[in-house]
């Protein structure tokens, strides 16, 4: 069976150990015995095996129930078997280890084929189990190097991956989960506290000179200098970081796993160093502020996303562009915009498609898939059409202008030059009308903005220009339109949509020229 049909996480039968994923539940023992004897060679009982069983964890050929009862067995190597010299022969053994040694190579090449470091040790838990990490896998006892299967990095930038990576998960796991006890002592849950107390205190000066104070007694020694990058060298008096260490781990510089962590604990310790240090320098940046404008910054005050949010906004992204997601993932966004106005959801919900529009950027430029076969790539751009869509319902709106104001960005358009002005601004948010937006929905949305009655959908001239939009005039006309729309996204500075608008026109350009 090749690799690749093995590409399920692995799982353990409450039968029966080390089954396939995809056999567990048709497998039964009787057929399977009957199968495996009915072969003449041993190379060929082998093969039986292989089809059901994951060998690359096996150096037996035994059926065994979770408790480690044997039920049938062709081959066994253990010390045991090979002093009674049951299920035993070196001959057997020579065989096996042949056998094992080509998956092992044949896996090898599969893992030097994936690119990305983080994808090939994901690779390798699908054969060996979870947990592992990078590691070099060895089809026996002193195999020669050319058997081995590794996923050990090949380059300090592959092992800086892998660090960032592992840091990265247990930051998810304890310090950015609702749930976990290390979550009141991150910098997300700490800034929100103290915003909060900062936003209706009547002396805030004095609640964060209380509150760095707090910190200070908390984390610093009578020995160490807070103020040092340094300085909190242990919340554990059993542990200690090295100041190098710490110092490359809070400046944003990975730390190195490899030579890493006498314990989860230990790492645990020095990750919430980082979150302490990163809330302090946040402290002392808003009393700063606040001493030399005699006001609290806006980003707590008014409706601007308060920095609290970068953590929660990057997770997400991260989540949103795995590959794949669930409907947990996008609750989780729902109940997180409910708790924020509408504007500060705009801003939320648009960095955050902004994020996904990098990723899937940065994918497309690296992908060794032919163009339009990617599932990876259609996974994100599903996530981002998603958030595209939740934002139309938080996209900010001017206070409506009097009937003898000229100045809205609709005002003085036809419609043609309307529904085009929408186009390009639904647009800038990766939506766009007949591709992954329905033409009702936008046309029902220019008319909100432009305060025309609407009727009934297919009696719209709106509704009508959407469904051939950009191209519902003749070239010149459409040229004309599109200038005078470029102009409205200049003033705004809106550059981006102004560079779609260049290529449509020149588009239309060249088609004009091949009709002459």
């Amino acid at each position: 069976m090749p690799l690749s049909s093995h590409m399920t996480e692995l799982t353990e039968s409450k039968e029966i150990s080390n089954l396939w994923p995809e056999v567990i539940k048709d497998f039964d023992i009787e057929s399977f015995k009957q199968e495996v004897l009915s072969k003449q060679s041993f190379e060929e009982q082998i093969e039986v095996f292989d089809k059901s069983f994951n060998l690359f964890r096996n150096y037996y050929l035994c059926v065994t129930k979770a408790d480690r009862k044997v039920l049938f067995s062709i081959y066994c190597g253990c010390s045991g078997c090979r002093e009674k010299g049951e299920r035993y022969s070196s001959e057997k053994e020579q065989i096996f280890n042949q056998f094992r040694a080509r998956k092992y190579v044949a896996l090898q090449k599969e893992l030097d084929a994936i690119p990305n470091f983080v994808e090939r040790v994901y690779h390798g838990y699908k054969y060996f189990g979870e947990g592992s990490g990078p590691y070099s896998y060895v089809p026996y006892e002193d195999a020669p190097e050319e058997f081995r299967a590794s996923t050990l990095p090949k380059n300090g930038q592959e092992k800086e991956v892998w660090n960032i990576h592992v840091v990265d998960n247990l930051n998810e796991t304890y310090f950015y989960n609702e749930d976990s006890s290390y979550y009141k002592k991150s910098y997300n849950y700490l800034a929100r506290q103290i915003n909060n107390q900062l936003r209706f205190a009547i002396y805030p000066q004095e609640v964060l000179a209380r509150e760095i104070e707090r910190i200070r007694q908390t984390y610093e020694r009578p020995d160490l200098n807070i103020d040092a990058v340094s300085g909190l060298k242990g919340i554990s008096t059993h542990e200690r970081v090295g100041v190098e260490e710490f110092r490359n781990l809070v400046s944003g510089k990975p730390f190195d796993i490899f030579n890493g962590f006498s314990s989860l604990t230990f790492a645990l310790v020095r990750l919430e160093q980082c979150q302490i240090v990163q809330y302090l320098r946040y402290l002392e940046e808003v009393r700063k502020y606040l001493s030399n404008t005699g006001t609290l910054p806006n980003s707590i005050m008014n409706n601007p996303l308060p920095p609290a949010y970068d953590p929660i906004i990057t997770k997400t992204i991260r989540t949103l562009s795995r590959g794949y997601t669930s409907k947990s993932d996008y609750n989780l966004i729902d109940d997180q915009v409910k708790e924020l106005s509408k504007e500060q959801a705009y801003t939320f919900l648009s960095r955050i498609a902004e994020g996904l529009k990098y990723v899937l950027t940065e994918h497309i430029k690296n992908c060794q898939h032919p163009p339009g076969q990617c599932t990876h790539q259609q996974a994100i751009e599903r996530a981002h059409n998603s958030i595209a869509n939740r934002l139309l319902d938080f996209i900010p709106v001017e206070p409506e202008a009097k009937a003898t104001d000229s100045s809205g960005i609709l005002s003085g358009l036809n419609n043609s030059q309307t529904v085009l002005l929408i186009y390009y601004t639904l647009k800038l948010f990766g939506l766009e009308p007949r591709k992954n937006m329905d033409v009702s929905q936008a046309a029902k949305v220019a008319h909100l903005l432009t305060g025309k009655e609407l009727t009934t959908v297919n009696n719209s001239d709106l509704y009508q220009k959407f469904k051939q939009v950009p191209n519902f005039k003749q070239d010149k006309g459409l040229i004309e339109d599109l200038e005078i729309v470029k102009l409205r996204f200049k003033k705004a500075q809106l550059n981006e949509a102004v560079k779609m608008i260049d290529n449509e026109i020149e588009t239309a350009k060249m088609e004009r020229l091949n009709k002459q």
